[in-house]
């Protein structure tokens, strides 16, 4: 079950990555914020970015996990999920970045189907 199903409204996270700060803004509609209706950052004026409801704002002194975040959320991933599925942890150290981005590489059509006879010869 989700756990955003039946409480909220729930503010939404923002980042700005310029001064590394995150901010939460009380949803304007269920739609994702678009180029028309920009979250400014309060401090810079830049637009931030949407991270979703379960982000946690890093120290403004972790250079490093900033930039993971930044480069992480502009490949397309971010804490988007509720807590259902979605891409699960996210790294934090550029260590930890090859092995999650390898992870999550959709696997090709033969790995794909080799899976499916796979799975068919266990129900035998």
């Amino acid at each position: 079950m989700c756990r955003y199903a039946f409480k909220g409204p729930y503010k939404r996270h923002f980042a700005c990555f310029r001064c590394r700060k995150g901010f939460k803004r009380p949803p304007v509609s269920d739609r994702v914020m678009s180029d028309a209706d920009p979250a400014p950052c309060p401090d810079c004026g830049e637009r931030m970015t949407e991270m979703g409801l379960d982000f946690k704002t890093p120290p403004h002194e972790d250079a490093e996990q900033w930039a993971v975040i930044e480069h992480v959320r502009r490949l397309g991933y971010g804490h988007m999920d509720c807590g259902c599925g979605g891409s699960g942890p996210l790294p934090i150290r550029w260590g930890q970045v090859p092995g999650f981005l390898a992870s999550r590489q959709p696997a090709s059509v033969g790995e794909q189907l080799a899976e499916r006879f796979a799975d068919r010869g266990e129900r035998r």
